[in-house]
């Protein structure tokens, strides 16, 4: 297989996809929490960037152009099931944790993918 889908398992396996996933996670739960200009939630967005920015390189790197559509389906799936899994094992209510598992449900995950010419 050289186009790519041998590689889909080890992205899902890596650390810089966990990495990214529960730090979406942490900035949802944040935002449920904080006003827009709390400081930990903007430096949480912050880490949010580069968590994202090196996932995009490492997707960049082991997915060939021609798979990424599919695979970005795949990995915004992937991203939101350990997300809400973060999520469930939070000590909070059942009322915030749903609250915040329909926020990483509803969010765009678009950017992800810039559009390359």
């Amino acid at each position: 297989m050289g186009d790519g889908t041998h590689n889909f398992p080890e992205i899902r396996r890596s650390d810089i996809f966990r990495t990214f996933a529960n730090r979406f996670a942490r900035y949802k739960y944040l935002k449920h929490l904080c006003e827009d200009d709390h400081p930990v939630l903007i430096v949480e967005s912050e880490l949010v960037e580069i968590a994202k920015s090196k996932l995009q390189e490492l997707v960049f790197t082991k997915i060939s152009n021609d798979q990424r559509k599919v695979f970005k389906l795949l990995l915004e799936s992937w991203i939101r099931a350990v997300a809400q899994e973060r999520i469930l094992g939070y000590d909070e209510s059942d009322d915030v944790k749903e609250a915040v598992m329909i926020s990483i449900q509803n969010e765009s995950l678009a950017s992800l993918f810039p559009q390359v010419h």
